[in-house]
């Protein structure tokens, strides 16, 4: 298969480029570079609320964490007590690595060459085009280049009876089997808080309803705010089919934040922020529907101003 230029390098470390973001160096392949060099430019909500959701002496773990941007952020960010980044690509994790090493981070982030799922053993890994899109089942939107065996994981095995406060979980459609994996682990840790992708053509992929992955998540006594990154837009969720029709309605992918509904005072104090965020209590009640998208677009200068994206 002919690889298309634009990602030739994405698995490259020789080809990086330095760029600045959020007070970090990183050493970036071009297509990221170019993707992190304005600095506020990717996922500027989801980083922002990131930094929010960290607190003193949290046990902090990155799934899918491809170049490391959020395992980096929480160790930057000096609060956290240990910091777990999970990257089953081997050519990801040693750009991880370097940007770890670049600010003297190395020392603060385990990394783990393993790809977490609902049981311990082994699975072909599908490396696709783009280096962001590597799964177990494959991706929609770029192809197979090869597959490579690595070895499995899951959060309770490797934390169900530890402490865990922080979980962001990106892998394209495979994030209800890490939860599968996960019973013990939020059972044990009652005010564990999650960011979570959603990307419906990927959950599909790997033969799970979408839909039901949002039932999954509240089932779990989580609260549920839909991120969107491009408008920069938080919405609470409590209209689950009217929030589907407005995810399967774009082309894009969404991040979720996932709060305990069992309040502890830096949960309170969040809330407030996001309060803060929702401009009114239409949108609050967030019974997202089309209509709804001008109304949004007022919404973007609060968000910058209390995040500090601009």
């Amino acid at each position: 298969m002919q690889q298309n230029n634009l990602f030739a390098a994405d698995y490259s470390l020789r080809s990086s480029k330095i760029v600045h973001v959020r007070g970090l160096k990183l050493a970036e392949p071009p297509r990221f570079a170019k993707k992190y060099g304005s600095e506020k430019s990717y996922e500027p909500l989801s980083l922002g609320l990131w930094g929010q959701l960290i607190r003193s002496g949290d046990v902090v773990c990155d799934v899918g964490a491809h170049h490391g941007i959020y395992s980096l952020l929480a160790a930057y960010s000096g609060k956290a007590k240990a910091v777990y980044a999970y990257e089953p690509v081997k050519e990801n994790l040693a750009i991880l690595k370097n940007n770890a090493r670049l600010n003297k981070l190395d020392k603060q982030i385990t990394t783990r060459n393993v790809a977490l799922s609902n049981k311990v053993g082994e699975v072909c890994l599908q490396i696709t085009e783009a280096s962001d899109n590597a799964n177990i089942k494959g991706h929609p939107n770029s192809p197979t280049l090869r597959t490579t065996p690595v070895k499995t994981s899951t959060l309770d095995t490797d934390f169900g009876n530890s402490k865990l406060d922080l979980i962001k979980i990106d892998t394209d459609g495979y994030e209800p089997y890490i939860l599968d994996g996960a019973v013990n682990t939020f059972k044990n840790n009652p005010q564990l808080r999650m960011l979570v992708e959603i990307n419906p053509k990927c959950l599909r992929r790997n033969k799970y309803d979408p839909l039901k992955f949002l039932d999954r998540l509240t089932d779990l006594g989580l609260e549920l705010f839909l991120i969107d990154d491009i408008n920069n837009i938080i919405s609470q969720i409590t209209n689950r089919k009217a929030v589907w029709h407005e995810i399967e309605s774009t082309p894009f992918f969404y991040n979720i934040l996932c709060l305990p509904s069992k309040e502890d005072n830096h949960i309170k104090d969040l809330r407030k922020v996001i309060k803060k965020m929702l401009a009114n209590k239409e949108i609050a009640d967030a019974k997202i529907d089309r209509t709804y998208s001008k109304t949004w677009r007022y919404i973007v200068r609060p968000i910058r101003k209390i995040l500090k994206l601009s």
